[in-house]
């Protein structure tokens, strides 16, 4: 069995998919008729060629389609998000600190009371 790690050239498939995507950008800036010929005759002189083709097509119609989806995204701007989290932090540290103070008080409150009440005795 063939590895298809990086360091494999699998049959020369990098160099089809690179030859493709030549192609394809080729096709895709205003290309001349020799362009469009040099292209089909490519894709029909291997079938190698033509799956390479139709990958490099379909990886470009899936970026598109993602770039178009991703314009329609309403975001939250991360300011508004950074924002929303301090303020929520901010509260939940005046409670830590009501609470502390407020323990604080208690436990000042049963030293002098005990504290005094014992040495009354």
């Amino acid at each position: 069995m063939q590895a298809s790690g990086p360091g494999s050239n699998c049959g020369g498939r990098n160099e089809i998919e690179r030859e493709a995507a030549r192609l394809l950008a080729k096709l895709l800036s205003d290309p001349k008729p020799q362009d469009e010929a040099e292209l089909w005759a490519w894709v029909e002189a291997d079938a190698r060629h033509a799956v390479a083709f139709a990958k490099a097509q379909a990886a470009w119609d899936a970026a598109e389609r993602l770039k178009c989806a991703a314009t329609k995204i309403a975001l939250a701007v991360p300011t508004d998000v950074v924002g929303e989290y301090h303020r929520r932090r901010t509260s939940q540290k005046w409670w830590i600190a009501a609470a502390v103070a407020g323990t604080m008080i208690v436990i000042a409150a049963l030293i002098l009371l005990y504290g005094f009440g014992a040495t009354g005795r």
